[in-house]
């Protein structure tokens, strides 16, 4: 859908207009340069981990490397009126994560901050609960934290661990690095990121 002079004529953003534009990012990568789906992580905040999680589970991204999700909703619906409303409003819900996060075969970051009062820290514990045991990473709760706030170095370093347990990367060294770095992964791809 885009946004200003990129949006399509006559169409208004909605969650399906969402989907098509991060599937329309995940073709391009894939497809038109031709980036193997295997060196791609998928980074998804606050609502962007909707189109996120939704890419992530389909059948076309199910190869992807691994997903990062930073401050996630469980769904629209939760993140406004808690974990438990969520669950009842399901029917008239959007981004509805919780039910797709399981269907996700790649390896699954979740970080979230304990104090987030835009979208509650249950929303990222919901989602870390409801991913397959085999694909979770061990989840990074940013004590007193809220949505806008979580910091920049801890967040970081928390990716760069997650991208070297991908690459299968044994040195910690690189754990509490700070400074951008390219990823390999292990046939000696660079790693790419793509972020809603």
């Amino acid at each position: 859908v885009g946004y200003s002079l990129s949006r399509l004529e006559g169409a208004a953003p909605s969650e399906d207009g969402c989907y098509r534009s991060i599937q329309a990012a995940w073709d391009f990568l894939t497809k038109h340069l031709g980036i193997p789906p295997q060196t791609i992580v998928l980074y998804g905040r606050s609502i962007g981990s909707g189109p996120t999680c939704e890419l992530a589970s389909s059948e076309s991204a199910a190869s992807c490397a691994g997903v990062v999700l930073e401050s996630p909703i469980a769904s629209g619906a939760s993140a406004l009126a808690g974990v438990n409303m969520g669950m009842l409003a399901r029917p008239l819900d959007i981004f509805v994560n919780r039910s797709k996060v399981g269907a996700i075969k790649s390896p699954v970051a979740i970080m979230h901050g304990t104090s987030d009062d835009v979208v509650p820290w249950s929303n990222g514990q919901d989602l870390y609960e409801c991913c397959q045991a085999c694909s979770r990473f061990p989840p990074l709760w940013v004590e007193g934290r809220g949505h806008n706030d979580m910091p920049p170095e801890e967040c970081l370093s928390y990716v760069v661990s997650f991208l070297d347990s991908l690459t299968g990367v044994e040195d910690d060294s690189t754990a509490n690095s700070h400074a951008p770095h390219e990823e390999e992964d292990v046939d000696g791809q660079a790693t790419t990121c793509m972020t809603t």
